[in-house]
This record gives structure tokens, sequence and C-alpha cells, in this order.
């Protein structure tokens, strides 16, 4: 069997997002918002030729969302902390259509 779909939303997880992840090349939904997730994205993700939706928003995230996940042109979409806070790292992301804003606990859609 192999790995399709991880949905872990609303688990107070910690940590961060392990680069092992771009192995699972079968990997078609990856949704893990509402966590307490930190660290950046990492660019193994690229990997995921699958990948229909990528959704890591509501966590502690920062940095940049890697060139390699935007190139993938993510049919469902990609969601991330991309509103500007001055209290949360958030991530800039030049490919997210929803951005949200941890602090606010809100979401909208983004203009790419």
């Amino acid at each position: 069997a192999k790995l399709e779909k991880v949905y872990m939303n609303h688990n107070q997880l910690t940590g961060s997002i392990s680069s092992y992840i771009g192995n699972m090349k079968e990997l078609s939904q990856f949704l893990s918002n509402k966590n307490k997730l930190n660290g950046t994205i990492p660019t193994e993700i690229g990997n995921l030729k699958q990948l229909d939706y990528f959704r890591v928003h509501l966590n502690d995230i920062g940095g940049t969302m890697p060139g390699e996940v935007c190139d993938l042109k993510i049919p469902g979409g990609v969601t991330s902390d991309c509103l500007e806070s001055s209290e949360s790292a958030g991530v800039e992301c030049d490919c997210c259509n929803v951005c949200c804003n941890m602090k606010n606990d809100e979401c909208f859609d983004c203009d790419i």
C-alpha cells in the first residue's frame, strides 16, 4: 500500500515538516493545518508530482514557500500563513491561492 493522503488537521502537532515526505511519490493530498508546526517548508515537497492539495496554514511555519513547490502548480491550491503579521513568522508565498493569519485565525483568497 502507498500513502496517498495525509490529513493531520487540528491535532496540536509540534515540530517541523520532515523532508522525508518528499519520498512519498504517490501523495496527492497533504493537509496539516491548525497545528503548532514550525520551521520551514521542505524543498523536497517539490518531488510530489501527484500533489493536488497542500494546506499548512494556521501553524508557526516561516520562511519562503520553495520554488519547487510553486512549480508544481498544484490544482487544488496551496494554503499557508502568508498574511503579514508582526507576531508570527509567516510564509512568503508567491503561489498560495489562500493566505491565512494565525494570530487572527482567518484566511482570505489571494490574487496570485
